[in-house]
């Protein structure tokens, strides 16, 4: 059975195999290289865990063991390690602290990432909703100093950016001819968008 060994940054970058450019660069563009230079390590040790069953001191401490058991299968090891991250992130998920109330008094910690939910521009069930301020909240939104992500159908505003869109089920369609499906989108504001840029250039060093 072939098993597939690790490619590193530099091996990438000086190999020409389409195969090669194509499998291990960041969103199959055969150019940039899979992985930021902070987590190349972390992956590598998870990749020889479990493509070859050697564990090095990052691959003990993060799964908690010194080899898979034998009989184990990539498969049954790709597997095991999706369920341990999960569960890790439901723990820390557990650990989160929830509120309600005026989105403009709840305490923003430095580092945080922060998600919203708004009442979606243009539709008459959420415009009901007259006490939300749009221009408001985007005007608040533009002045966190950390990464702010909105759902919106759309945000015509030039201080945000879409950097996500799929297409979602409306629940509001009344009738056949009604067509179902809309276009929702993620915006970030120019903090989030700046460390986005900033982390992808990183990425291409």
């Amino acid at each position: 059975m072939y098993l597939p060994p690790w490619i590193s940054r530099d091996e990438f970058h000086a190999r020409t195999e389409p195969l090669v450019k194509l499998l291990w660069s960041f969103g199959n563009d055969g150019r940039t290289y899979l992985f930021g230079k902070d987590i190349e390590p972390y992956k590598r040790s998870l990749h020889n865990a479990v493509v070859f069953n050697e564990f090095d001191a990052t691959a003990r401490e993060v799964l908690d063991m010194d080899r898979f058991r034998d009989g184990f299968t990539i498969t049954d090891r790709r597997l095991f390690l999706r369920a341990k991250v999960r569960l890790e992130q439901l723990e820390r998920l557990l650990r989160l602290q929830f509120c309600s109330g005026d989105y403009r008094r709840v305490e923003i910690k430095p580092d945080s990432v922060i998600y919203c939910d708004i009442p979606y521009a243009g539709t008459a069930e959420y415009d009901k909703n007259k006490a939300f301020d749009r221009a408001e909240f985007l005007d608040w939104a533009d002045a966190m100093a950390e990464p702010v992500y909105i759902s919106e159908y759309a945000v015509n505003d030039a201080r945000f950016k879409c950097i996500s869109n799929h297409e979602k089920r409306s629940k509001m369609a009344l009738s056949r001819t009604t067509n179902p499906f809309k276009i929702e989108k993620v915006y970030v504001n120019r903090a989030g968008y700046a460390r986005l840029m900033s982390s992808r250039r990183t990425a291409t060093m």
